[in-house]
């Protein structure tokens, strides 16, 4: 069986932070998801500050949803990849490079 694509939620401090996307089992990209919540956006505030402090996170990855071709949810697999969790940390790999310019007046 080849799976094309394997979607994961992740959270923080059990906030919904968004969703990663895989490509042929290669994690490729994420959006962080809006929050509407005070709470939410302090949970998300507090994560974000550790990445660019380069402090590891422990952030849960739950499965989301299976597409074998790519395109179409697979609902039974969908369904038992829900049922996994995996406890993972995040941090930045490298270090980031926030300031690319100077400019002073």
């Amino acid at each position: 069986m080849y799976m094309d694509a394997l979607t994961l939620a992740i959270s923080y401090k059990g906030t919904l932070m968004g969703y990663v996307a895989s490509s042929n089992l290669i994690m490729a990209r994420g959006l962080t998801r809006p929050q509407s919540t005070l709470k939410g956006l302090a949970i998300t505030s507090k994560m974000m500050s550790r990445y660019v402090g380069n402090v590891v996170t422990d952030t849960i990855a739950t499965g989301f949803e299976v597409k074998l071709d790519g395109v179409n949810s697979i609902e039974w697999l969908s369904t038992a990849v829900n049922a996994v969790q995996v406890d993972c940390s995040s941090s930045v790999p490298l270090p980031l490079q926030l300031i690319k310019d100077k400019n002073l007046l």
